[in-house]
């Protein structure tokens, strides 16, 4: 995948993950996750990754996590669905959730990066910022802005997560 805006050139060669469904009759659909641990983070940490759907089908969504446990529950997710979202926990058992201005657009290529971070003297993270299709090299403005309730003090797991792909999404 090749993503170019502005003074943003990404060319992401053959180290790429595709997602395909096989055609199933009567099915449900598909849920699937994957997660990876890293060295555990506590300064303002961000995410990036090239993103193109072939298709849009009803109420499919793919979801990027960054937490501490692995737990979906408790991540700053970045989802995309009809829009690209942005989402925090609210509390213990519900989640926050801004939709941004930008949908996915079948065949394009698109640029997500997110920032999350810890706001206002906080020692926990609660703040989750998305940027869709930045074009510059310095931070400007965010397409979405999240601030809740707290996250954890370090982050050192990354997840996806896809839920309701249909044969042929």
């Amino acid at each position: 995948m090749i993503y170019s805006n502005g003074a943003i050139q990404i060319d992401g060669g053959a180290q790429h993950a595709e997602l395909s469904i096989a055609t199933t009759s009567g099915g449900t659909g598909f849920e699937g996750s994957l997660m990876r641990e890293f060295a555990s983070q506590s300064d303002t940490l961000y995410f990036s990754f090239l993103f193109r759907t072939t298709d849009l089908i009803g109420d499919d969504f793919m979801q990027f996590l960054m937490n501490d446990d692995g737990d979906q529950s408790n991540s700053a997710s970045i989802i995309m669905s009809t829009t690209y979202q942005s989402r925090l926990p609210a509390d213990g058992s519900s989640q926050k959730t801004v939709n941004s201005p930008v949908s996915p657009v079948v065949g394009n290529t698109m640029l997500l990066v997110g920032k999350v971070s810890k706001t206002s003297g906080a020692t926990t993270y609660n703040r989750l910022d998305l940027f869709v299709n930045p074009s510059v090299l310095t931070e400007g403005p965010p397409t979405t802005t999240l601030t809740t309730n707290p996250l954890a003090s370090s982050i050192d797991t990354f997840s996806i997560r896809t839920a309701r792909l249909d044969a042929g999404d």
